[in-house]
């Protein structure tokens, strides 16, 4: 097996969750800018409409309203962050509460079809920024929860529990599941491939607390019931309209939410949960400590061999996506159709499992993909949670 540390870069993942009618001033902005690759996923926001009951008796009717979104990300230079991210909330008006998200996130990426001694190209007509600041309207104290869902409608359900915990607007997308279902012959059919992701933005001292709540509300700490896993956001800009409807006074709580994080300058103000001591709450369940998220984003059909040669190396599954690609020159006879798996597994094994999906991976240019590396400080699933 090669080694291929020599590849790898450090570049940002900005991710943005917009309305799928305003999607196309993202993706736009981004191809303006010179972002490449773009890749988008479909998926739908959760708020709860707030109705006055019929007949004027007293109390508020709540419901669930979905919206359709869509999940764009690209990676650009961290010196050129910040300016991109600012570009694109000009474009979608994420300002707006109720219009968006917007959040990067530090990874680590090779591009196999590159060469090896490739050079961060610079994002054309951006601005670099050098010093790292970000305006006050950036949180840069919070996580990204991402809870992977095995039974049907489970989605649903914890995206209502994230709103009642007021955490913000959860995204809510579909995925395959293979891996330890496949190892379990016929018993596999007690667990469906199709999941269920919700992905929250939520304070960073309090990911681990509320981690909790959702493993007890999710019983996750059943067999077979899903993962959950935070990592951390450099910086974002969140979606924080919970409630749409019925509203008595001229500014909504989440606005007023907002508009205190930005005068604070974080989260912390609003901290309300235990501290998390080693990865684990009093009376909590155990939360694995030290792990690793390994995307891989390739060519539709050529993901199979990939995931194969990941678990041969130690990874116990991973989560597909269908999503398309967005080409940014003038050539765009290649195919947008693209699939992308989302593995966790140990830091411990990490290089040994990457290392055996790029000495797998196909010679073509156009199927070979890329692979990103992000570090995730707590997870949890039943093995090793006990």
């Amino acid at each position: 097996m090669q080694d291929h540390s020599h590849r790898f870069r450090k570049v940002d993942r900005i991710c943005c969750v917009v309305h799928h009618r305003m999607s196309h001033r993202v993706t736009q902005r981004l191809v303006e800018m010179g972002a490449d690759p773009i890749f988008i996923e479909g998926g739908r926001n959760v708020r709860r409409v707030v109705r006055k009951r019929v007949m004027g008796f007293p109390g508020l009717r709540r419901r669930a309203h979905n919206s359709p979104v869509e999940f764009i990300y690209a990676t650009v230079s961290p010196e050129y962050t910040r300016t991109v991210m600012e570009a694109l909330i000009d474009a979608a008006e994420l300002r707006i509460p109720g219009r968006g998200s917007i959040y990067a996130q530090n990874v680590t990426e090779c591009r196999c079809a590159e060469p090896a001694a490739v050079e961060q190209t610079p994002t054309a007509n951006v601005s670099p920024v050098r010093d790292g600041s970000y305006s006050p309207e950036f949180l840069t104290d919070i996580s990204c929860i991402t809870v992977i869902l095995s039974m049907p409608g489970s989605g649903e359900q914890c995206a209502q529990m994230a709103l009642e915990l007021g955490t913000c607007v959860p995204l809510v997308t579909l995925g395959t599941g293979t891996g330890m279902r496949d190892q379990l012959g016929l018993l596999r059919v007690t667990i469906p491939p199709e999941k269920e992701v919700v992905r929250l933005l939520v304070p960073e001292h309090d990911s681990g607390s509320i981690m909790q709540l959702l493993i007890e509300g999710m019983r996750l700490n059943r067999p077979g019931s899903g993962y959950i896993y935070g990592a951390p956001v450099k910086a974002g800009l969140l979606d924080t309209r919970l409630n749409i409807g019925f509203q008595e006074s001229a500014a909504s709580m989440e606005q007023i939410i907002a508009a205190i994080d930005q005068l604070k300058s974080g989260t912390a103000w609003r901290k309300r949960f235990a501290d998390i001591e080693t990865g684990q709450m009093n009376a909590g369940h155990r939360l694995m400590t030290d792990q690793k998220e390994i995307t891989v984003n390739c060519l539709e059909g050529s993901l199979d061999g990939l995931v194969a040669a990941a678990m041969k190396a130690g990874a116990g599954g991973a989560t597909t996506f269908r999503l398309r690609r967005l080409f940014t020159g003038d050539d765009d006879s290649a195919s947008a159709a693209r699939e992308s798996a989302v593995i966790n597994v140990p830091a411990s094994i990490s290089s040994q499992v990457i290392n055996a999906i790029l000495d797998a991976r196909s010679n073509d240019s156009d199927s070979a993909g890329c692979i990103q590396v992000l570090d995730v400080p707590i997870a949890f699933n039943y093995r090793r949670g006990r």
